[in-house]
């Protein structure tokens, strides 16, 4: 019973890579919003300690642990950060040997073929730094083709995530989302409002 119970879990579960940046905020609010309200379990490197040891020994278990991985390559700078693209080859290398599945996400079309071209043959879902197009994305990819939640209702549980941040940032004194007391309190946040909505079971 407890085997089958974690291989549920595992295949709830969606490890998010994404920019952990001022400008990426409403995207990972409409990120999380999205898995909830489609009963998935967002996960993140945000609930790994940045010191300490092993970090990536941590964050590569947090990956396997999950049946799903979404990564969004939106974020070209100089310098150049190399964490998003390093966990994304991770993901590639559990689909091959396990059958993980991976979703890219990228702001801009056709950018790819350019900054990351060995990912040939992969196409990433353009969301243009629309929350509501990220929202459309996870439907389309990871949504239930019998019981997907309208985009409209998936959007309240969005809005409701904005309003309830700002709140959540000023008690942890000025924190990004991406700080793991906040993260958790968002995913109650949307947990609650999905429920109340019966887009998924308590």
């Amino acid at each position: 019973m407890g085997g089958a119970s974690q291989a549920g879990l595992a295949q709830r579960r969606v490890f998010l890579n994404v920019p952990y940046d001022a400008g990426y905020e409403q995207n990972f609010l409409a990120l999380i919003a999205a898995l909830i309200s489609i009963g998935r379990i967002p996960r993140c490197a945000v609930e790994e300690p940045v010191l300490g040891r092993n970090r990536m020994a941590r964050i590569f278990k947090l990956i396997r642990s999950c049946k799903v991985s979404i990564h969004d390559i939106c974020r070209v700078t100089l310098p150049p950060r190399f964490n998003i693209p390093f966990e994304l080859g991770i993901a590639f290398t559990l689909w091959k040997l396990h059958g993980h599945k991976f979703i890219v996400l990228e702001s801009k079309r056709y950018r790819m073929d350019i900054n990351l071209s060995d990912l040939k043959g992969v196409d990433p879902l353009i969301h243009s730094n629309s929350p509501r197009k990220i929202v459309s994305c996870v439907l389309s990819e990871l949504g239930s083709t019998g019981g997907a939640p309208d985009i409209e209702q998936v959007m309240e549980v969005f809005n409701h995530l904005r309003r309830v941040a700002p709140r959540l940032k000023r008690s942890h004194k000025g924190s990004k989302v991406f700080y793991r007391p906040i993260f958790n309190a968002l995913i109650a946040a949307a947990t609650e409002q999905a429920v109340a909505r019966g887009l998924i079971n308590p």
